[in-house]
């Protein structure tokens, strides 16, 4: 028998396709509103009374705006900050929808306490993520911070970025870890590269969406290496930290004095007070604040002064007076004001983001000054007034006497200082969340400039450069390539010998 429908199937097919529309309007109908309504509410919802500087245009989502940021995030803040100048704005960064604050508003918020970094911190580096972990450990860091821390005569060529991270690396674990593990070349090597490649695999992920970011240590060749890393922290220092709870145990068992040891192992037992802690994700958490803050200043200031060697010979002459009458410690350090300058100039001329103080409302807020912030709103403030004229004069020239002549008058000589906070340098945070090891950080770096300096003529490589890079987003980096030379000279005390 002949299909009926083969017959007459033009006038089939129209009924058909009446009957199947009439059929499936509603559901057609309730997919079209969503997706409209999405697309509305992607563009024109800011659940705030601020504007919203980079909105997605139709047919765009806030990710596609994400991912151009993190292209191109000078060029925009630049545009939006020129659009609305002083006046709070949101902006569509690579870290999502933010409220972007001028530096001279930071006084509202700084120390609010329902504006909290850690929950921003955690998002923003992925803690969640497989290799992640130690980027949520920051509260037993903060505290051990707040409590515990604070030959060759012919030209050499250095990558002064990379020697200065195995420094910097040495340094830190020497004081974090003691003898045993500042020279464990596996474990240096391992602070090093989990520093520079979960950071560089966190900045890449900001833009994944978040159900999704579980499976990047699969998919991901620099998670996938983060993971391994992390992985291999482990397998070093957990054998470590068994043995003290060992010796702990033993000592305590028989009687006799229970061993001391003071590093960060020891203080992270102690800051946890019997809480479950990942004793791994804290040494990491830990090395990444020293390395990544430390070793970012020490080679830039290297670089510049390097390009200008003639800056060098004050200070070695301050080096020279200050270590001659009083010694190495704590207070001369205190007193190294030209270079405590030099260093705070150094942060000044090319912040490392043009975007700080990272917060995230856990509650909504209305500040002293009227701000009006909700729930689950990030907020962060521009730097840009650190490279501003109105801020600084000529402020694109590299002047190691600048905060050294601020620090004359009383008005200005608190602020002045390195590890001081305020809105005209956000460096380090400014209130509650401002950076605790920041004390930490001036003596190592002061420390190792006073060895540096004294010991070695210095000079930039012929064919390296000051011009800052962009590699993402707001940052701003030198070259990280760079070459200075080096060569021994003879120094005027022997710094070796001080106490």
């Amino acid at each position: 028998m002949s299909d009926p429908r083969s017959s007459h199937a033009p006038g089939y097919l129209k009924d058909a396709s009446l009957d199947l529309t009439a059929r499936f309007l509603p559901a057609i109908a309730t997919v079209a509103l969503v997706v409209v309504s999405a697309i509305a509410y992607t563009i024109f919802n800011n659940n705030s009374k601020y504007p919203l500087a980079n909105p997605p245009g139709w047919f765009q989502t806030k990710l596609s705006k994400r991912i151009e940021f993190l292209k191109d995030g000078n060029r925009i803040l630049g545009e939006a900050r020129k659009r609305y100048g002083g006046r709070p704005y949101r902006l569509i960064t690579d870290w999502g929808d933010n409220l972007i604050l001028p530096a001279d508003r930071v006084t509202s918020i700084h120390l609010e306490k329902k504006l909290a970094l850690s929950p921003a911190v955690h998002d923003d580096f992925h803690a969640d993520v497989a290799g992640f972990s130690p980027y949520g450990l920051a509260w037993i860091g903060q505290n051990i911070a707040r409590k515990h821390l604070t030959k060759s005569i012919k030209w050499t060529e250095s990558i002064v970025m990379k020697d200065v991270l195995s420094l910097i690396s040495r340094i830190s674990s020497r004081v974090f870890l003691g003898e045993e593990l500042c020279r464990n070349e596996a474990w240096l090597r391992v602070t090093r590269d989990w520093t520079v490649q979960s950071f560089e695999a966190a900045n890449l992920m900001t833009v994944c969406p978040g159900a999704f970011k579980f499976l990047m240590p699969r998919f991901s060749k620099k998670c996938k290496n983060v993971l391994a890393i992390y992985n291999e922290a482990r397998g070093i220092l957990e054998p470590v930290i068994e043995r003290r709870r060992q010796l702990k145990a033993e000592a305590k068992r028989k009687g006799t004095p229970i061993p001391i040891f003071s590093d960060a192992i020891e203080w992270a037992e102690i800051e946890s007070r019997g809480n479950p802690y990942s004793a791994v994700d804290c040494q990491l958490n830990l090395s990444f604040a020293a390395i990544h803050t430390s070793s970012g200043l020490l080679s830039q200031v290297l670089t510049r002064l390097s390009n200008e060697p003639h800056l060098i010979t004050p200070l070695r002459h301050e080096i020279i007076e200050v270590l001659t009458a009083e010694g190495m410690n704590k207070n001369s350090l205190y007193n190294l004001k030209l270079m405590d300058s030099a260093l705070k100039e150094t942060q000044r001329i090319k912040p490392d983001q043009m975007l700080n103080l990272r917060r995230m409302a856990t509650d909504n807020v209305v500040t002293s000054d009227g701000l009006e912030i909700k729930k689950g709103q990030r907020v962060v403030v521009d730097l840009g007034n650190m490279v501003d004229s109105k801020s600084y004069s000529e402020p694109e020239k590299f002047d190691i006497y600048r905060y050294y002549n601020w620090r004359q008058d009383p008005a200005t000589a608190v602020k002045s200082q390195l590890v001081a906070t305020s809105a005209d340098n956000l460096t380090f945070g400014h209130g509650n969340h401002a950076c605790p090891g920041r004390f930490f950080a001036a003596n190592e770096l002061k420390l190792a400039l006073c060895h540096l300096l004294l010991k070695y003529d210095w000079e930039l490589s012929p064919d390296a450069s000051l011009e800052a890079l962009h590699p993402a987003a707001v940052m701003s980096i030198l070259n990280p390539s760079n070459k200075i030379r080096f060569r021994r000279r003879k120094a005027e005390l022997d710094i070796d010998g001080l106490v």
